[in-house]
């Protein structure tokens, strides 16, 4: 391990812990401050927001009474209505609320028709439920969407998939977006940071390599701009897959500069040394830093 030491006080690297394991700095997520996501929550449970067009939406409220013969609206208390709509703005995502609204929605062949010109059969017949004192009530297409404050469509895509014997799945978003890098971008920036020369300490007891002192992640990147002239990589996306992807540092710690290393390292890489003579080399370089360890 890496370390200076004074008055018995020992001195990490950055980035190392006390095991020796090499730790890599990551960011913290706050991807749920982002304005786009705060909108897309507020649309999910219903609550008044503000587009990205400065546009404002109101949040969900009950609808309008109908007014069917069988005067379902009536039946129904206030209470009632109101957790109706706060159970389904209360779960999680559109999918729960799309499985959970189709499942109050039943659908049976029709039994008794009666043939008018120009107008198309229907083949289907649904029938519309809602909770209440834990029991499901039967109520008309008119106070299906009041008690939810849901609109037509949204209930006409539910009944398709019903008579299809599908689940609803939320599709939106889904579309691969213009500014997304390729495989080929993110390879080309890995490959770039890899080809520098990284050395490896002797005396860690964890795999360390360091990058020469007189470079740093912008002259990296400047160096990989002028390689790429006309790349989409910006300076921030660089030094993230850098940080996420690559142990490295920059300099090497003074205790840790060994010319004996370095010599058996060029003798283990030769290729006119037999296997033999690069065996003894390796054995010895392994010996070496562990008695530097020893000391440390």
């Amino acid at each position: 391990m890496s370390a200076e030491t004074e008055d018995n006080v020992i001195y990490l690297n950055p980035g190392e812990s006390s095991s020796g394991e090499t730790r890599t700095k990551k960011r913290r997520d706050n991807s749920a401050d982002y304005s786009r996501n705060k909108i897309k929550q507020a649309r999910i449970h219903g609550q008044a927001y503000v587009t990205a067009k400065n546009k404002t939406v109101r949040a969900k409220t009950i609808g309008p009474p109908c007014k069917c013969a069988k005067k379902c609206w009536e039946t129904i208390s206030k209470n009632a209505k109101l957790e109706n709509l706060a159970k389904l703005y209360n779960l999680g995502t559109k999918n729960e609320q799309d499985i959970y609204l189709q499942g109050l929605i039943s659908c049976t062949d029709v039994k008794r028709r009666r043939v008018l010109k120009d107008i198309p059969l229907r083949q289907k017949m649904f029938t519309y439920t809602v909770q209440v004192c834990n029991e499901k009530k039967e109520v008309c297409h008119s106070a299906f969407l009041s008690l939810f404050g849901i609109t037509k469509d949204r209930v006409k895509r539910l009944r398709d998939l019903l008579v299809l014997g599908e689940i609803p799945e939320d599709k939106r978003g889904k579309s691969k977006t213009v500014n997304a890098l390729s495989g080929d971008e993110i390879t080309a920036v890995i490959s770039h940071i890899s080809c520098f020369p990284a050395k490896e300490s002797h005396y860690s007891s964890g795999i360390v390599k360091y990058l020469p002192a007189d470079l740093s992640v912008k002259k990296m990147f400047r160096l990989y701009k002028e390689k790429y002239p006309g790349t989409r990589i910006k300076y921030e996306y660089y030094n993230k897959i850098f940080r996420e992807n690559f142990a490295l540092r920059f300099g090497r710690p003074a205790v840790d500069t060994c010319c004996l290393c370095e010599s058996l390292d060029l003798k283990i890489n030769s290729k006119t040394l037999n296997n033999v003579a690069k065996k003894g080399s390796f054995g010895r370089k392994a010996s070496t830093q562990e008695e530097g360890k020893e000391v440390l």
